[in-house]
């Protein structure tokens, strides 16, 4: 099903597809966890790109602190019609070694990110 509103960034997703094909060279089982972050309207980090690209540093941070064998990720940082920011993001976890169920939590950290 493909969004007649959405163009493709062919560039992008080939770098996408590359990076995945190369892990999978490396690794025999990945277990892709896909994690959207939207903001609010009204949240302060909605419209500055800076602080907010702190803060998903510093969520990716914290999800690199999990007992996961992370072996990659990506995040891409998109903007709609109204500058809402938002991010798609997918972590790779090497299957082999993650073969329990996996719940966890990430939280936001407002304090100490300027």
């Amino acid at each position: 099903m493909q969004n007649k509103n959405f163009t493709i960034n062919k560039q992008l997703n080939q770098k996408l597809i590359t990076h995945l094909n190369k892990l999978q060279d490396r690794y025999s089982k990945i277990l892709p966890i896909r994690i959207d972050i939207h903001y609010a309207k009204d949240d302060e980090f909605n419209t500055d790109i800076e602080t907010t690209k702190k803060e998903i540093m510093y969520f990716l941070y914290q999800a690199m602190q999990l007992e996961l064998d992370i072996v990659g990720y990506a995040v891409v940082m998109e903007f709609n019609q109204n500058e809402h920011i938002h991010f798609h993001s997918v972590f790779y976890v090497n299957g082999q070694k993650s073969k329990n169920t996996i719940l966890f939590t990430l939280h936001r950290n407002v304090h100490g990110m300027n």
